[in-house]
């Protein structure tokens, strides 16, 4: 047999080995895979991160669809690709994350880092790596670097929407509220005293907002045992 008489058949990613293997069926079975962790993860955090993923996985479909309407491609939501990008970059949020920085973090995973670059198979990037590393850079950084203690829902209740608030009233700048405007402060884990000294945020006599009220003198003890 010469050269000329061999075929070649080149093909782009994924590349699938197993016969009856497709795409779908791949993506079903990470998407299967992942609801341990996040049955997990409403256990621990209550919730709050059932909202998240509502928001993820609402914005990652309509952004791929639009996406792939405004560049003239074929739709291809029912691949599940989208949700799967969607629920681990939900994955990587603190459960107090704002509803609408996860849907500006999952139309920059899913409209830039996988459709712009070609979609499935194609990205030079994670998406949801892309949108979570989007976040940490930019200006909206002081909401997905706070996260609520494990179980906080005891206190403030399973359903109850906690989200992460700028207040520059208040040492740390971070609060968590409720849809009605409550403060929910025996759910934070905020900064030590000795972070907050050596940030110039501790007041002379106490500490504002939601870190415990401590008087000057104990301030030595404490910064010398978190220090040990």
């Amino acid at each position: 047999m010469n050269v000329a008489e061999k075929k070649f058949m080149y093909t782009v990613s994924p590349h699938l080995h197993e016969r009856g293997q497709t795409i779908e069926r791949a993506m079903r079975d990470v998407l299967i895979a992942l609801i341990p962790a996040a049955i997990m993860a409403i256990v621990i955090f209550g919730f709050n991160v059932v909202y998240i993923l509502l928001v993820s996985c609402i914005v990652a479909a309509l952004s791929e669809l639009l996406m792939r309407w405004i560049m003239g491609r074929k739709q291809t939501l029912r691949d599940g690709s989208a949700m799967v990008t969607a629920i681990l970059f939900a994955f990587l949020l603190p459960p107090s994350t704002p509803l609408w920085v996860v849907a500006i973090g999952c139309f920059l995973a899913v409209a830039v880092a996988k459709e712009l670059f070609g979609g499935l198979g194609k990205n030079i990037f994670n998406p949801a790596l892309f949108g979570r590393v989007a976040l940490m850079i930019s200006p909206l950084a002081i909401y997905t670097t706070k996260f609520l203690k494990p179980f906080f829902y005891k206190s403030v209740g399973f359903f109850t929407p906690i989200q992460t608030v700028i207040d520059n009233n208040v040492s740390g700048r971070v609060v968590y509220k409720g849809i009605s405007g409550t403060v929910y402060a025996n759910a934070v884990t905020s900064a030590t005293p000795l972070s907050l000294l050596k940030s110039g945020k501790m007041l002379a006599t106490s500490v504002t907002g939601p870190t415990p009220t401590m008087p000057f003198s104990q301030w030595s003890v404490t910064c010398l045992e978190e220090s040990m």
